[in-house]
Parts: structure tokens; C-alpha cells; sequence
């Protein structure tokens, strides 16, 4: 796992720190399920920029985890088409040694035949 998408996981699981403004207010935002946060401020202007920084954060690291999804599927669709030619060549390569497979009799044969009619030369030689 990327550590963008594990940084988004763990945003939504964890309680963060966060400034909303320059003023040095500290707000604590925690996931509490269905996308929602609680934030502790002291003023409510300051939650909602908090909440708003927070919520901005959490969209980008969710834009980058699609995009690398995105990339895995690519890939995985490259190499499901690789394995697709790659299994096609072997189903062909097996057809080819089944045929070959099948016409060995009839090479060893004919190789039998030949061998009897070279020993029938040697002999009629000497």
C-alpha cells in the first residue's frame, strides 16, 4: 500500500492536530464513521476552515489513491492480455506436439524401414 493511501486510511482512523488559520487554535478533528468528523475548537469559524482544510487534505490523498488505482487496473489489464497471448502460444505449442505426437508412429516407421534396407545394402556388399 502507497503511503498517500495508507496516510488517507490512517486519517480516517486516527484524531489529528490541525491549524485552520495563522492564530495558533488547535483543532482536533476525529473520524467518527459515515464521513463525518467531530472538531474541538473554541470558535466556530475556525472549525468550519479546520474542517474545511481537513476535508480539502482527505480529497486530494482520495484523488491520489484512485488515481493509483487507476494505474494498478491499467497494469492489470496489460498483464491479463499478456497471459491471454502467452496461454493462446501454449495451447498452440501443445496442439502442434499432440499432432507431432500422433505421427511418430509413422516416422519410427519409416526409420525402421530404412534401417532394414540399409542392413539389405551392407549385406548384398559383402
Amino acid at each position: 500500500m502507497s503511503g498517500i493511501l495508507h496516510n488517507a486510511i490512517k486519517a480516517y482512523r486516527d484524531k489529528y492536530i490541525i491549524t485552520g488559520s495563522s492564530k495558533p487554535l488547535i483543532h482536533v478533528l476525529t473520524y467518527v464513521g459515515s464521513g463525518m468528523f467531530f472538531v474541538e475548537c473554541t470558535h466556530h469559524y475556525f472549525q468550519t476552515r479546520a474542517a474545511r482544510a481537513y476535508t480539502a487534505t482527505l480529497e486530494g490523498y482520495l484523488e491520489i489513491a484512485r488515481g493509483e488505482l487507476r494505474g494498478i487496473l491499467a497494469r492489470r489489464d496489460e498483464q491479463a492480455e499478456i497471459i491471454s497471448e502467452a496461454s493462446r502460444r501454449i495451447q498452440e505449442a501443445t496442439s502442434k506436439l499432440r499432432g507431432l505426437e500422433l505421427e511418430l508412429p509413422t516416422y519410427e516407421a519409416k526409420v525402421k524401414e530404412a534401417e532394414e534396407r540399409l542392413e539389405k545394402h551392407k549385406a548384398s556388399i559383402h
